[in-house]
């Protein structure tokens, strides 16, 4: 996918936008290794350090696609459930695969991932539990 057809779409100021009230979900920041789109709508996060029993309970997970200039492209999918999986080379070295259902590219923002995510400048963590 290219810059430019990205821009076009709706932009969002944070992940919280994504959700209805009342919603939850696990926002995650990548450059793209390990993100996985399949054709029919569905796909994988890769292996993530997250708390299996936090991330269990929310219903939707955002992704932030890092792109060239800063931004990111937006991702919005139902959870689909989690897989234990290893992380070879982390200090934590298991983790879990998120399986995405029903993924769709929502929009883009020009926030940078703390911004977006509600963290703080020196808090750059990859993943973030929202809610609206």
């Amino acid at each position: 996918m290219r810059f430019m057809e990205v821009r076009r779409m709706t932009s969002y100021e944070t992940a919280s936008e994504l959700l209805a009230d009342g919603q939850s979900a696990v926002a995650l920041f990548t450059r793209g290794h390990n993100f996985a789109i399949g054709e029919n709508g569905e796909g994988t996060t890769g292996v993530r350090a997250l708390d299996g029993e936090r991330a269990r309970k929310v219903g939707w997970i955002v992704i932030y696609l890092q792109d060239e200039r800063g931004g990111g492209a937006l991702w919005r999918a139902r959870n689909g459930g989690l897989e234990a999986g290893d992380r070879p080379g982390k200090k934590r070295g298991r983790g879990w695969n998120v399986k995405l259902v029903d993924l769709e590219l929502m929009g883009h923002t020009d926030k940078a991932w703390w911004q977006f995510a509600g963290g703080m400048l020196k808090s750059q963590k990859e993943i973030r539990y929202v809610q609206r």
